[in-house]
């Protein structure tokens, strides 16, 4: 093995030679002379074993990736392309560099420029056309324009008296030259750097090149005037019309014979009310600029599905729910797609989450008009993950962690359902936390009812001893908002966490919904795979500025029915006003919170149930001004979360 290197070293090192004597490496410039210097190594040789195979040239005078590509012969010889060009290209008179080299690509401080594809033949055309210069001219007067043409430009670089007109264009005639690779590595240096987002083709001629736009992803219209039959084919023309976004024509009677028959075409015609060449070229410009928002909004869902992916956190289960297959970068580009939002009160209610620790729509709120068109999500991403409220803290399964030995802990049940205790006793009797579970419902037999299950269970169990109590309640005592009784009665028995869940059915939400809700919610409040509650009540007792845990919720909930009485109960509570109009929230009523925290709302219990609010309505007010008490406390809500759930 030690021979063989020696051979390659010496191989290398002839070679570095004759890539030096060549003139073709610039050490100076080589991007990767500090890590050359740092492995002690020749940066010629570092080129030769490194460099070239990153693509990156030895020298302006030739590139690698094009001459690799340009003969096919190359990569027959060996795996350096400069040396094959040393020792035979350059006598046989081969291209070291692709002709888009030979284009004068000037400088402008606009960032974007529309690509505009004008007359063929250019400012040097026999008969230059009227219709397209005055296209030109008046794009350019609206949104930074580069004009590219094949001929060699009567003025270089900018159009004189216009600013915002960039001409790129050969120093001499090349376009007989200008096969598929070539073309392609020219549109490439135009999109890199004029930060190409749209292009517009006004003459036919330069049918050819659309398919280099569906390469490089380039949306593009066309401008349309007339049509020469003996020039173009119809089929031609009709494949261009089919793959532009959108077409501006002079009038309909030219264009008819594309659009017949085909109804996709047809809707992406535009027509001008005045038939003048500048009518047309106003109309084209307006066009463009609305193609040029709807493609500013492609190239930023590009940028946010390369942010998004290059992250850890996106989680395609939680966003497109148990059912999806959706995965990957697929996953990614169907969320950045479908998740793009204004930020308002109801922007976000029912949409679903990138991961579950993120609220895109408190994010949304926070970050205002520098969002711009970016998802809330890959701006938090791009921006390093600032810390905030839409970014709570997860709490997850652990393998080991202490139980909590130090805290009174009650578990309120509120059964409307007594038939669904039998579902949740196994999770409660594996518990390893004392708890007192104290248990209301809608009648007294319910009550009685669900009492026995659970005392049932406990026993079969053979933790009994566990468990102080199972307290069964009055159901008059709970028979409006049982939230507050939770309250109630965690400050009446001086519990320091008191646990909330209410076991019903949704009859109006279909079976389905319903069970998928209540066993997400149980796993992640109580746990059957994981002792999530003992997790739970771990983390109180070690952190005690924390106030509220609950499930994370894979979908954002807005206030909707229940604004005003939440505003009602806030003002009673000396809450600042106005609410936040985005935030989670214990969804459904399940969560484990600090009594301490929420004891002001146990002392306005009965203030709140004389107001004779609607029950559901009210219930979810108080369930959303949870996390507001405890932000305004100065104290944190995390959120529960078991990875590999969803609901």
């Amino acid at each position: 093995m030690a021979g063989i290197q020696a051979i390659r070293h010496m191989e290398l090192s002839i070679q570095a030679k004759t890539l030096r004597a060549s003139g073709l490496f610039d050490e100076k410039s080589y991007p990767l002379l500090l890590a050359a210097r740092f492995a002690k190594l020749d940066p010629a040789i570092h080129y030769l074993q490194f460099g070239e195979a990153k693509g990156i040239k030895p020298s302006p005078q030739f590139d690698p990736v094009y001459y690799a590509k340009r003969y096919d012969d190359v990569a027959m010889y060996g795996p350096s392309p400069v040396m094959h060009y040393i020792e035979i290209g350059r006598r046989q008179g081969r291209r070291a560099l692709p002709l888009a080299g030979e284009f004068k690509t000037p400088r402008s401080v606009s960032s974007a420029h529309v690509l505009f594809l004008g007359q063929m033949g250019g400012e040097a055309a026999d008969v230059p056309n009227e219709f397209i210069s005055t296209i030109a001219s008046e794009l350019s007067r609206r949104v930074p324009l580069v004009r590219l043409q094949l001929e060699p430009a009567l003025q270089s670089g900018k159009s004189a008296g216009n600013g915002n007109l960039v001409v790129v264009a050969p120093e001499k005639p090349i376009r007989s030259k200008l096969d598929a690779l070539e073309q392609m590595v020219l549109l490439e240096r135009l999109k890199a750097e004029y930060e190409v987002p749209y292009a517009i083709m006004a003459d036919p001629a330069w049918a050819w090149i659309v398919p280099i736009f569906n390469q490089l992803e380039i949306p593009f219209i066309t401008v349309f005037q007339d049509y020469d039959e003996l020039a173009y084919s119809e089929d031609a023309m009709r494949s261009v019309f089919a793959q532009a976004v959108s077409v501006v024509c002079e009038s309909a009677a030219v264009f008819e014979k594309f659009a017949r028959n085909n109804a996709m075409i047809a809707a992406k015609a535009f027509y001008p009310a005045n038939r003048q060449v500048d009518g047309v070229a106003a109309l084209a410009a307006s066009v463009v600029a609305s193609g040029s928002a709807r493609t500013r909004i492609a190239v930023q869902e590009k940028l946010d599905i390369d942010v998004i992916s290059r992250s850890d956190l996106f989680d395609a289960l939680t966003y497109f729910g148990p059912n999806s297959a959706l995965g990957g970068d697929h996953a990614i580009k169907g969320y950045v797609e479908n998740d793009r939002v204004t930020p308002g009160s109801a922007s976000f209610h029912m949409k679903r989450k990138p991961y579950a620790g993120f609220h895109p729509g408190v994010y949304a709120g926070h970050a205002g008009e520098a969002l711009g068109l970016s998802t809330p999500f890959a701006h938090y991403l791009a921006s390093a993950r600032p810390p905030g409220k839409w970014a709570r803290q997860l709490l997850e399964p652990a393998a080991t962690f202490e139980p909590a030995t130090n805290l009174r802990v009650a578990m309120y049940l509120h059964v409307a359902d007594p038939d669904l205790v039998d579902q949740i006793c196994p999770g409660i009797a594996s518990m390893k936390t004392d708890v007192h579970i104290l248990v209301s419902g809608t009648t007294d037999g319910i009550v009685n009812d669900a009492v026995g299950r659970l005392e049932t269970a406990i026993e079969q169990q053979g933790r009994a001893d566990s468990y102080a109590a199972v307290v069964p309640l009055s159901a008059s005592a709970s028979d409006s908002l049982p939230i507050l009784d939770a309250f109630q009665q965690a400050v009446a028995r001086r519990y320091d966490v008191v646990g909330f869940f209410v076991l019903k059915r949704e009859a109006a939400k279909g079976a389905l919904l319903g069970d998928g809700w209540r066993k997400f919610s149980w796993e992640h409040f109580v746990g059957t795979a994981h002792p999530n509650a003992d997790r739970i009540l771990s983390q109180f007792e070690s952190d005690p500025n924390l106030a509220l845990v609950f499930p994370a919720h894979p979908r954002m909930f807005g206030w909707v029915k229940t604004q005003n009485i939440a505003d009602t109960i806030a003002e009673k509570l000396d809450l600042r006003l106005p609410l936040p109009g985005e935030l989670d929230f214990p969804v459904g009523g399940a969560f484990w919170a600090r009594t301490e925290t929420f004891k002001r709302l146990a002392g306005c219990a009965e203030t709140l149930r004389a107001q004779s609010f609607p029950a559901v309505e009210a219930g979810g007010a108080i369930e959303r001004l949870l996390t507001v008490i405890a932000d305004e406390g100065g104290q944190s809500a995390a959120m529960m979360h078991v990875p590999g759930t969803s609901w």
